[in-house]
């Protein structure tokens, strides 16, 4: 279903489906190791419906508005998404660092990994600091330590890439 552009709209499907006790773990084997494991320990319950709806179509890269309602997650589902994406070109660019001879490397997977992910988010001003503090900068102290617990090698990470500038 479409808005007559090229968002998806997801909101029809959700608002009559939105259990926020409703929850299926498969959707987060998308994840990188310590997003995943991370969502899993805070969220023992499991996704949401709404996340599990949005979360293929967000990472398929189109246009995707979640609207259901309050407290099953939206904001945490487009933030989710994107620390995933810095996580996995973190990732990747250390795999590649480690398998291209000394002295060469693949563009691409540079860039992609310095540049980090794209996102538009729209708050209201005054909720804000909140949705900040409580979707992107949680869970990305917490995925750090998930990572580090996990013994993923995080050693060329810059311990600041992910903060927010500002």
């Amino acid at each position: 279903m479409t808005n007559g552009h090229t968002a998806p709209v997801v909101w029809d499907a959700l608002v009559a489906t939105s259990d926020p006790t409703e929850s299926t773990d498969p959707v987060l084997s998308d994840f990188h190791p310590a997003v995943a494991s991370w969502f899993a320990s805070r969220f023992p319950g499991g996704p949401t419906k709404p996340q599990q709806l949005a979360w293929p179509r967000i990472r398929e890269g189109g246009d995707v508005l979640v609207a259901s309602p309050t407290g099953t997650g939206k904001t945490l589902t487009g933030f989710l998404v994107a620390i995933d994406a810095a996580y996995r070109a973190h990732a990747a660019a250390a795999e590649n660092s480690s398998t291209q001879p000394e002295g060469t490397e693949d563009g691409d997977t540079a860039d992609s990994a310095a540049r980090g992910p794209s996102v538009v988010y729209v708050s209201p001003l005054r909720a804000l600091a909140v949705d900040v503090h409580e979707n992107l900068q949680i869970p990305l102290a917490g995925i750090s330590k998930e990572a580090e617990r996990l013994g993923l090698d995080l050693s060329e990470h810059d311990e600041n890439a992910y903060a927010l500038e500002a």
